[in-house]
């Protein structure tokens, strides 16, 4: 049997399909643990799964009220910051994991686990059109290719990508 560490965010729709996988593999004989906010405990550990808090990434919360430019600059932070890479790395060093499925949108999460030589699966709950489209070519993307976090790059070199959508909504 393989252990596994989910690496993920509060975002909403995200998390059902990682929970889904998470829960299933566990179901079947798997160790599996999730690395998220803190505020996500609760969820996790009701689908009856192994709970880690990320230690150096900033707080985050979908709920909190902000105007505009702050909702802007928080998913900027988000999906850019370093400190998630930090905090699955520090994880994968203190608990090897044979595979770590890491939330499409966390590229520095991706980018940490493909630096440890682990093997890592993109797990994407959106539209594929879109997060390669506007998500990736938009300011998250710019902010991101900065930071030396290609999307494309990183969702190239994933060594298995895994939707949660269905086939149909992709179609023209």
């Amino acid at each position: 049997m393989t252990s596994s560490l989910f690496v993920t965010w509060d975002g909403g729709g995200n998390v059902p399909p990682a929970l889904g996988i998470a829960a299933e593999l566990q179901r079947r004989g798997h160790t599996v643990r999730m690395l998220g906010h803190p505020r996500q405990r609760q969820a996790v550990e009701a689908a009856g799964l192994r709970f880690e808090p990320y230690r150096h990434a900033r707080a985050w919360s979908p709920v909190t009220r902000t105007n505009s430019p702050q909702w802007a600059v928080k998913y900027l932070r988000l999906f850019t910051e370093t400190a998630v890479g930090a905090d699955v790395a520090e994880s994968l060093r203190r608990e090897p994991a044979d595979v770590a499925v890491v939330d499409c949108m966390l590229l520095a999460g991706i980018r940490a686990a493909q630096g440890l030589s682990v093997p890592q699966v993109t797990l994407v709950h959106t539209l594929h059109r879109y997060l390669h489209g506007p998500w990736a070519r938009g300011p998250i993307g710019l902010v991101a290719r900065a930071k030396g976090m290609s999307p494309a790059r990183l969702w190239g070199r994933s060594d298995l990508s895994v939707s949660g959508q269905l086939s149909d909504l992709e179609s023209d």
